[in-house]
């Protein structure tokens, strides 16, 4: 067997199932975003700043303000639980991010290491292209090394449907095939406009609307902006030091967005439905995240 294919076939073997590549979409953007220094670095640094100058002088102070807050009165015994469980709860949080971030990093690997057997195959003829590698799954790569070029074709194919698949919406529930609903590229709305959600982060924010598809283009966040998205995963986590608030259009009280959101104090409100449609960069919006609505005051042309 020549050393490509006794490569491939090792692979094949290591991960046996039958699977797409390249559909995780989360791999491409999310792995390449978190290890992408130039996204997250400047994030990073603009926030240590702010971060620094939110932290208290002690914990006994933290659970004051947090117990002044609440509407209702505790006992002596629920707020001696409470200081002693909420550390708890904030390790756990943590650990469970750690453990996100260590999932997108393997993947992050895995995508690594198939762009080079992508270029192997490219180097003996096998492939026009690496990157079609990902457009094919692991049997099928088999038999392209045993000689069917027609999965050639089938790949670039694919290729040319991703964007408009990756465009496509569908509804939260589905019976049977799922079937798209809109598409990302609706135009977005002008004039007033008021949107109700989840409210998952409690706050009230006021601030210029940063509409962000993809983790890559999350470079251009300002600090202070709100951000709306789809959704977001371990990969957005730097980017919750700058921005003033979040809208998500999935998600609930346990997705990320929402977890992470409450432990940087950021309001945050999710199933938006259609909020990156509606509204556009730059459009002034009130998010209120204990009432979970989001409201445009002013747009880019009203």
């Amino acid at each position: 067997m020549p050393p490509l294919q006794t490569l491939v076939q090792h692979r094949i073997d290591a991960q046996s199932h039958d699977i797409h590549v390249s559909c995780g979409s989360s791999v491409q953007s999310c792995g390449n975003g978190l290890l992408d220094s130039r996204l997250s670095v400047g994030a990073v640094e603009e926030g240590i700043h702010w971060t620094e100058t939110q932290k208290l002088e002690n914990q006994d102070d933290e659970f004051d303000q947090i117990f002044a807050k609440l509407k209702i009165k505790l006992s002596w015994m629920k707020r001696k639980f409470i200081k002693w469980m909420l550390p708890k709860c904030r390790e756990a949080v943590r650990q469970r991010e750690k453990g996100k971030s260590l999932a997108v990093k393997m993947s992050d690997h895995f995508r690594q290491a198939y762009l080079h057997l992508g270029k192997l195959l490219v180097a003996e003829e096998y492939l026009p292209g690496d990157d079609l590698i990902f457009f094919l799954t692991h049997y099928e790569i088999s038999q392209l090394l045993a000689g069917s070029n027609s999965l050639v074709t089938k790949a670039i194919r694919r290729k040319k449907l991703y964007p408009s698949q990756m465009d496509a919406r569908y509804p939260v529930f589905n019976i049977g095939t799922p079937q798209p609903v809109s598409s990302r590229k609706a135009e977005a709305t002008t004039g007033s406009l008021h949107m109700q959600g989840m409210p998952v982060s409690q706050g009230t924010v006021e601030g210029r609307a940063r509409v962000v598809l993809d983790v890559k283009d999350a470079v251009n966040i300002q600090a202070g902006e709100i951000l709306i998205t789809q959704c977001t995963d371990v990969g957005w986590s730097p980017y919750f030091t700058l921005i003033g608030g979040l809208v998500t259009e999935l998600g609930g009280l346990l997705s990320h967005g929402a977890v992470v959101a409450r432990e940087y104090g950021v309001p945050c409100v999710a199933s938006v439905t259609e909020a990156t449609v509606a509204i556009r960069t730059g459009d002034v919006v009130r998010l209120n995240g204990s009432r979970g609505t989001l409201t445009r005051i002013s747009g880019t042309d009203m």
